[in-house]
């Protein structure tokens, strides 16, 4: 086979070489190392408004 050219091994725009993990959201891909994460990151794309916080 011929060689890669250097289109093909260049580092893709916008995108860091080391993924975060598995988890990725499906309306924006971001990427979150656990699913903890991910679901409080998909609460801002439905609009559900965060807990108060408690006083003390």
């Amino acid at each position: 086979p011929p060689p890669p050219s250097d289109a093909t091994l260049a580092p893709v725009p916008g995108r860091k070489s080391k993924s975060k993990g598995p988890y990725i959201c499906s309306l924006c891909a971001k990427e979150f190392k656990n699913g903890y994460n991910l679901r409080r990151h998909e609460a801002i794309h439905s609009g559900a408004a965060r807990p108060p916080r408690a006083s003390p």
